[in-house]
């Protein structure tokens, strides 16, 4: 998809409570609260949104990699539903980052200026704090993912999961300052599940911020239970998983996602004479490869498993439908996506037993208590040897069929028309 780029140095729409260029200024550009010259540089060309669109919108994900992530996904998801929904939709995010996704073609892009397309920390609060990369005319929403957020009444603050606040020492502390910083001051916040919402109310009772649950979906025409095109054998056969029959995890290689639990249940299984692999799909720095080698030693007549690193999102739904078990022992989670992707795709899950599991994943997933090993594996058990199987096949595509983008759309779409300030809780 060919992005185009804004060069030069532009500001945050007015809704994000920094002054835009004035028509007025000249080549004088903005000026300071001190009155001393704030931008000399030429101004941007201005690429305005199509006429006819009732409500227009500016997400900025310049925090987003090229590799699978929530907040790639959900902008996959929502995007071409508020385009359908009469909303002009525009992008700030760096080159490459949707690839060329069909669905983003009615969208507009704004690449920022060389030097600032990072998705570090620091290069996100440079462009917030200055203003690069975002576009010059006024949207109803400014949407942002991570911190740090813009200002504004019309800014809307977008949390995933409350996973920083779990951090140890002066991490945590880090956090908790951050995140109330800019609580305090965006317009809305939207969270993804009730769960985050009711955590982000304990963690800070006295904020007055409104908090908008605009939940996360999943795309039936992708995952759905079932083969329709027989692509799912050469997928498997690519990743030379045709015939075995494995164990399933999906997820970024990280301590909160619990790989290692998953590791123990494989452990569990060969010590009963089980030969079962366990599959790792996802990146980071946790390294399964290591252990699993060691086990291999151990266990050299069983096939132990492997790590695929590399899975597009498209090969994901023929991972889900060929799975024994897809094991999700996510430590902290803000709503859960891949199970909930593996229930429409018709397969068995057992999670962790978490609130955002226990409201998104309700009783078509097998839930457990967190880091029990005991339990992961008895429940795994159950499934692979046929006791729990067909019962968790069957609930899973009618549980998932609950959340789609649409109706994420249609949450999005009733905060646009929210009151800017009121009492946190649920969006009036």
């Amino acid at each position: 998809m060919k992005t185009p780029s804004m060069r030069g140095c532009g500001c945050w729409p007015s809704i994000a409570g920094r002054p835009t260029r004035s028509p007025s200024a000249g080549g004088d550009g903005l000026r300071s609260s001190r009155g001393q010259r704030a931008d000399r540089r030429p101004p941007r060309r201005i690429v305005r949104p199509s006429r006819g669109y009732d409500v227009r919108v500016t997400f900025d994900a310049t925090a987003i990699g090229r590799r699978p992530s929530g907040t790639r996904t959900r902008i996959l998801g929502l995007v071409p539903r508020l385009l359908d929904r009469s909303v002009a939709v525009r992008i700030v995010c760096n080159q490459g980052t949707f690839g060329d996704a069909p669905e983003m073609a009615r969208a507009e892009f704004i690449t920022p200026p060389r030097g600032l397309r990072g998705s570090g920390y620091l290069t996100r609060w440079l462009r917030g704090r200055f203003g690069f990369g975002a576009p010059e005319h006024t949207d109803d929403r400014l949407v942002v993912d991570c911190f740090p957020w813009p200002g504004g009444a019309g800014s809307v603050g977008v949390i995933h999961d409350l996973r920083h606040l779990d951090e140890p020492g002066w991490r945590g502390r880090i956090a908790r300052r951050v995140i109330r910083r800019g609580m305090e001051s965006v317009g809305q916040i939207h969270v993804v599940s009730e769960a985050t919402r009711d955590r982000l109310a304990r963690e800070y009772p006295d904020m007055d911020t409104p908090v908008h649950v605009v939940p996360n979906g999943v795309d039936a025409s992708m995952f759905s239970p079932g083969d329709p095109e027989g692509t799912d054998l050469p997928t498997l056969r690519d990743r030379r998983l045709a015939p075995l029959s494995y164990l399933l995890c999906v997820g970024h290689l990280e301590a909160r996602k619990a790989p290692d639990i998953g590791l123990a249940v494989r452990v569990g299984l060969a010590m009963r004479g089980i030969d079962q692999p366990i599959v790792f799909v996802g990146k980071g720095p946790f390294l399964p490869e290591e252990s699993l080698a060691f086990l291999r030693a151990d266990y050299p007549r069983q096939e132990i498993g492997r790590v695929l690193r590399d899975v597009d999102t498209v090969d994901l739904p023929a991972l889900y439908r060929n799975a024994a078990c897809v094991i999700a022992p996510a430590r902290e989670e803000g709503f859960g996506m891949a199970p909930l992707e593996a229930l429409a795709c018709g397969a068995p899950v057992v999670a962790s037993d978490l609130p955002a599991h226990r409201e998104v994943l309700g009783d078509a997933a097998r839930l457990c208590r967190t880091d029990d090993v005991a339990a992961f594996t008895t429940a795994v058990l159950d499934v692979i040897e046929g006791r729990d199987d067909a019962r968790l096949r069957a609930a899973g595509p009618s549980r998932a069929a609950n959340w789609t983008w649409d109706r994420a759309a249609d949450a999005f779409m009733a905060t646009t028309t929210a009151s800017a300030r009121s009492p946190m809780g649920p969006g009036k």
